[in-house]
């Protein structure tokens, strides 16, 4: 029997960052929305185990649909979900953290163009401290290519004052800048990139 991939990742909850409310002709609400809130899981439900099609249905519930990359046609008020580099590798290579990432999507997934890179640089990483396992990262590796996700380019002029406002690194803002333009929800295991979506949602509420 195969024995499972071990993760690269710290085993930790994954940190589902609500989508701020979008605006309305009466208002932004003042009060904050309450941060441990987490959207319902998708319609479909699978297995879990990312080394069938049927992890590529848990993701988009559309296995038929190649992914897009590059600009997206997607209305800014589409019911949609960022997903960063950590919670996408959890899934593909099927570690403790997949299936309560799996269960807080809803609608289009959605990421930065980046997304590509970080991903072969996670598979580089594991490539490197588990070789004896090639084949099976190598596999799972190749499922990103049938999941349904938009890659959207950044809004790159006010990339980096977004990124120094909330002390992150612009990889990480890209994600932000997504979220925050789209009004969706954050998907991430990164502890300080939900931290500084759950700030900067508030002030965006503040600010409307």
């Amino acid at each position: 029997m195969k024995q499972p991939l071990p993760a690269c990742l710290s085993p930790r909850a994954p940190c589902i960052a609500p989508a701020p409310p979008r605006p309305t002709n009466a208002g932004a609400r003042s009060a904050r929305a309450n941060p441990a809130r987490r959207h319902p899981a998708p319609t479909c439900s699978v297995s879990m185990r990312c080394g069938s099609a049927r992890a590529r249905s848990a993701l988009a519930c559309q296995p038929n649909r190649p992914p897009s990359f590059g600009a997206s046609a997607m209305p800014a008020t589409a019911d949609a979900t960022v997903v960063d580099a950590s919670a996408i590798a959890a899934v593909l290579f099927d570690e403790p953290e997949a299936a309560p990432i799996v269960a807080s999507i809803t609608g289009n997934l959605i990421a930065p163009t980046l997304l590509r890179y970080e991903l072969a640089s996670v598979c580089t990483t594991k490539l490197i401290r588990y070789p004896q396992r090639a084949d099976e990262i190598d596999q799972r590796y190749r499922l990103l290519d049938q999941l349904a996700i938009d890659c959207i380019e950044p809004a790159w002029p006010s990339l980096s004052a977004l990124a120094r406002r909330w002390a992150l690194s612009a990889y990480d803002a890209a994600y932000l800048q997504l979220a925050l333009t789209r009004h969706v929800a954050l998907v991430t295991l990164d502890a300080r990139l939900a931290a500084a979506w759950d700030n900067a949602a508030a002030a965006q509420r503040d600010e409307s």
